[in-house]
């Protein structure tokens, strides 16, 4: 796995990768890798590669990590 660097030099690396995994009715319908660490900025991306998978929902329901969106 590819880590983030430390920046703060206090030996805690982060992970580079986020793992976003889409959920409709408690089945797993979709699910990506991306290379932001955070959730924040995700969601459209991540939304994008559900619908170019065919995939269409009348409500997302997210939590408050991705408050830039």
């Amino acid at each position: 796995m590819r880590m983030k660097e430390d920046y703060m030099k206090n030996g805690q690396l982060k992970p580079a990768y986020n793992l976003q995994i889409g959920v409709n009715s408690e089945y797993i319908v979709g699910l990506d890798l991306f290379p932001n660490p955070t959730d924040v900025r995700m969601l459209i991306p991540f939304l994008s590669v559900l619908e170019s998978r065919d995939l269409k929902f009348k409500n997302i329901v997210a939590d408050a990590g991705y408050e830039s969106e």
